[in-house]
């Protein structure tokens, strides 16, 4: 029910009188503050610390490294697919109008597929999600969407499973396994760093096609 304007309440605003007065601090001399005694204490710095290396590192701190790496990898290769989800996108369409290119219509085409993609939130996608955007426009092979396919399980695997499946409490003494795992690890961190690398192989090929058109 909508109320009445005579019926509402406004708080009450004081009048200046009747506002209290604030206290009265004493002055502090100036003398007297600045022949104050100040206790300084002195910062030891310790020699710089030699920088880790994967080398130095060993048991649970080499497997926490690596899965780090892995998860950071990842998202690179997410970056990238983004980019060559754009590249190809431009490439395909200047090279359907390769005839009658000019300065504005390349700004008009790039401007247009980067409208579609923020419509599809191509940015915000998940890596599976980002997959099957790159299957939509025949971006990649079969084999590379199956590589890619394969390792979002894997990832998933290691973020959700793996300490679970594995019960490293009980094995954190056992360097056997734990040097086992740590094989198995860099094998896959191996495994996404070559493909990204062969992604960013494909973003350099196509930028040069892209030069070669305008």
């Amino acid at each position: 029910m909508e109320m009445n304007k005579s019926n509402r309440k406004f708080p009450q605003v004081k009048e200046p009188s009747k506002r209290k007065k604030a206290k009265k601090y004493k002055r502090v001399n100036p003398k007297t503050r600045s022949e104050r005694k100040v206790e300084v204490k002195h910062l030891i710095l310790n020699k710089p610390e030699k920088k880790l290396t994967e080398d130095d590192l060993t048991g649970m701190m080499k497997i926490r490294y690596l899965l780090g790496k892995i998860f950071e990898t990842v998202q690179y290769l997410e970056y990238n697919l983004s980019l060559l989800l754009r590249y190809s996108m431009i490439y395909r369409e200047m090279k359907k109008n390769s005839t009658s290119l000019n300065e504005i219509k390349i700004k008009s085409i790039s401007s247009r597929v980067d409208k579609q993609l923020k419509d599809a939130k191509v940015d915000f996608q998940t890596f599976g999600n980002l997959i099957s955007t790159l299957s939509e426009n025949n971006v990649l092979e079969k084999k590379d969407l199956d590589e890619l396919e394969d390792l979002l399980q894997t990832r998933n695997t290691l973020a959700h499973q793996y300490f679970k499946k594995n019960k490293f409490e009980e094995q954190e003494n056992n360097k056997a396994f734990l040097d086992g795992q740590s094989n198995y690890l860099l094998h896959i961190q191996n495994r996404v760093k070559n493909l990204n690398d062969r992604i960013c192989s494909q973003l350099n090929f196509l930028a040069l096609q892209i030069a070669k058109i305008k």
